[in-house]
């Protein structure tokens, strides 16, 4: 969900998948990321919509306002880790 916050509008599986590696920098499978995203907006943690790139529709997600209140408690109990590269 960091990524999906730190990318804003331009959050879509790929564009995420790069996030997390490039901070992490770790390898990351653009698929497991996209079932992670599908998990958490079934957990009404992120949602989605389609957006509008010059190659066609794509599936573009944001933090929903419960997923903020998690990742804050998350972050105010020291529960997650922001990576910086």
């Amino acid at each position: 969900m960091l990524a999906v916050i730190r990318l804003g509008n331009q959050a879509h599986g790929d564009s995420v998948s790069n996030d997390i590696g490039a901070t992490s920098r770790r390898k990351v499978k653009a698929g497991n990321v996209r079932k992670t995203l599908e998990r958490l907006e079934g957990r009404r943690l992120v949602a989605s919509g389609l957006g509008e790139p010059a190659s066609g529709p794509v599936k573009r997600f944001h933090v929903t306002p419960r997923g903020l209140r998690e990742v804050r408690k998350l972050l105010a109990a020291g529960s997650l880790q922001q990576f910086h590269p």
